[in-house]
């Protein structure tokens, strides 16, 4: 994995929005804060993982089950969400590679007054 990435890569996982407020319930309708996006995922306000990440949300008639996808919000001018895109909940890896860099930094030598002087 390399950390140059591409717009277009960017944009990959960009899904717009089809419809604000999640119909909820079976019996009893009503209408949840969230989002219903363009691929049919569901996004509850009230679902957000500890990064503030929406929890995607799978289903029919007003019942749904979670699922692993996280997306975050693309706000626009306003503020509000224009889309979301898909991101990774935090792999292994990615945590081994942050892990790696902060040892890196932690074990490069310090110049020191005098080592500059010289």
């Amino acid at each position: 994995m390399t950390d140059d990435f591409t717009h277009v890569e960017h944009m990959e996982d960009v899904v717009g929005i089809r419809q604000t407020g999640v119909p909820c319930g079976l019996v009893n309708r009503r209408i949840e804060p969230g989002y219903v996006l363009a691929n049919g995922t569901v996004l509850l306000e009230s679902e957000k993982d500890e990064d503030g990440r929406y929890i995607g949300g799978a289903g029919m008639e007003g019942m749904y089950l979670r699922t692993n996808e996280r997306y975050e919000p693309l706000p626009g001018p306003d503020g509000k969400p224009l889309a979301f895109r898909r991101v990774g909940p935090h792999s292994v890896l990615e945590h081994l590679k942050t892990h790696e860099k902060q040892e890196k930094i932690r074990q490069k030598p310090k110049k020191t007054r005098r080592d500059m002087d010289r």
